[in-house]
């Protein structure tokens, strides 16, 4: 004998009912499509509708031959046939079915051989299904997105890596916007303002004691091949300071180390462009009485050089270093001094970096939308093998 029902109709449960008493319960109008009925060997909960064969059933009048075979789920084998009872009245509205059959008024409630036959309830629409749709979906979406992105970004929808994002081999600020774009640019502004204004970056230092530490902007990219890295600048103000220097200057990392091209200002108001590298060790200093001009680090295979321009824009060489041609970690353009009881004020414009290869990660690039996307898919493909291990153990 197949195990009775439960019926969950207006909040309260009704238990246990057979099959056949929930076909007479649907006809009556006390058991809806929507309501939740479990087998009583069972804790999960489904809906009516998606019991094989009762709304089926139901719509079959009793004194119908194959009313009960209506009710036998396809590819199910019938029972043997055996004598029937005679056919139950039908139910009249209000008349309790809880607990045994009208069919049979005494004794344990029988099942139709029909529904004993049947199979446990499947649940539909096939939630596994659905799941996987959901999964290419979001796979789907993803792709869209990120070849969207690359896009958008450089203008090819073909990554150099998966790690990487690659942009045009040229990177040009004219500060003209109101911020800088945060994908490209990480800004260094401890007691200090960097920000754009009327067309320069202006990099202001604030008062302090001790010795400023470098306050500008940095890229965040890796620069391979030859390049050229080249801004204005100009001295916005200058205050009196007895020791040290006033300093900007632009700077990158590379596998030999750190090199800098310097244009300084030191007490009594001396002028003076230096460069610096860190291996091999090189420091030179050349006076100037310029307030304004140009600095420009440019690499031709091994060869480094160092150059300088006044307002006119004529480029001078102060020197050149050899310097390995592997890629470059960042660059910079960094403004710092001495600890006095004033500020002091750069203003730069123009920044240019024309290189062979110049490669994001894509960390950097994308923020927000990898880790979160990420985490979309983990989460839908751990969603959709619970969904599969569950109906495996059903079955």
């Amino acid at each position: 004998m197949a195990s009775p029902w439960w019926c969950r109709v207006a909040g309260k449960e009704l238990g246990p009912v057979t099959f056949q008493d929930m076909v007479q319960m649907v006809r009556a109008g006390k058991l809806k499509e929507d309501d939740r009925v479990r087998r009583e060997l069972s804790n999960e909960w489904i809906a009516a509708r998606d019991v094989i064969g009762l709304f089926r059933a139901a719509q079959v009048p009793d004194a119908a031959p194959a009313a009960e075979d209506k009710s036998t789920p396809v590819g199910v084998p019938r029972a043997t046939e055996e004598p029937k009872p005679p056919p139950a009245a039908p139910a009249k509205p209000g008349s309790p079915v809880v607990g045994s059959s009208q069919a049979q008024p005494s004794g344990p409630a029988e099942v139709p051989a029909s529904a004993e036959a049947a199979p446990p309830a499947a649940v539909r629409p096939n939630r596994l299904r659905r799941a996987a749709w959901v999964f290419a979906f979001v796979a789907a979406a993803v792709l869209v997105l990120d070849r969207g992105y690359e896009w958008w970004t450089t203008g090819s929808i073909v990554p150099a890596s998966f790690w990487s994002k690659v942009w045009p081999s040229r990177i040009r600020e004219d500060f003209s916007a109101d911020r800088l774009n945060s994908k490209v640019w990480t800004v260094d502004f401890m007691q200090a303002t960097v920000a754009p204004t009327d067309g320069q970056l202006r990099v202001s230092v604030l008062p302090r004691r001790g010795e400023s530490s470098p306050v500008g902007i940095r890229t965040r990219c890796r620069i391979e091949g030859d390049f050229e890295f080249r801004i204005d600048y100009a001295i916005v103000s200058i205050p009196k300071f007895e020791t040290g220097e006033i300093k900007a200057e632009i700077a990158f990392d590379g596998g030999e180390g750190g090199v800098s091209l310097t244009r300084a200002v030191l007490p009594d108001n001396q002028h003076s462009h230096f460069i610096w590298s860190h291996r091999p060790a090189t420091f030179r200093r050349l006076p100037t009485d310029h307030q304004s001009g140009s600095l420009l680090l440019k690499r031709t295979g091994t060869n480094l050089s160092f150059q300088v321009a006044g307002p006119d824009g004529q480029f001078q060489e102060l020197g050149a270093i050899p310097y390995d041609d592997g890629p470059l970690k960042e660059c910079r353009v960094l403004v710092w001094g001495p600890g006095i009881d004033a500020p002091f004020e750069w203003a730069f414009d123009n920044l240019e970096i024309v290189a062979g290869r110049i490669t994001y990660p894509k960390k950097s690039v994308n923020g927000f939308w990898y880790p979160a996307l990420l985490a979309v898919l983990v989460s839908t493909a751990a969603a959709a093998g619970v969904l599969w291990v569950r109906q495996r153990r059903r079955r």
